[in-house]
């Protein structure tokens, strides 16, 4: 499925399918990294994480990252914080640049993503 983009000022949303979930996703990034994602993005994907949802790209060089490691231009020794915890918004205000430690300051360790969790109803 193709993904689309919609344009709305400074702000881009990009729905991206899951196919496990079999829904929609929206991807916020800034306008401006519009240009950035199509020189370098060959697909983009969501992986669900049992904190929060992310967006991953394939690389035109086949390697599987983290679009907001992409939008940061993160170096190696370095991790992307999600200030918000929305692992889906990936506006360059909502991200820094921080170290491992830095990082796990500021994670909420009693929320859960509700679509991580598997429901099982025994008849």
């Amino acid at each position: 499925m193709q993904n689309r983009l919609f344009i709305s000022g400074d702000v881009a949303v990009i729905e991206v399918y899951h196919r496990s979930s079999n829904r929609n996703f929206y991807v916020l990034i800034d306008s401006e990294d519009i240009e950035l994602i199509h020189e370098n993005v060959k697909s983009l994907s969501i992986y669900i994480d049992f904190r929060t949802n992310y967006c991953l790209y394939r690389s035109m060089d086949k390697k599987t990252k983290g679009l907001h490691r992409l939008i940061m231009n993160t170096p190696s020794d370095l991790v992307v914080d999600h200030i918000e915890h929305n692992g889906l918004d990936n506006r360059k205000r909502k991200l820094r640049n921080v170290t491992r430690k830095a990082n796990s300051n500021n994670r909420i360790t009693e929320q859960r993503n509700p679509l991580f969790e598997t429901k099982f109803r025994f008849l």
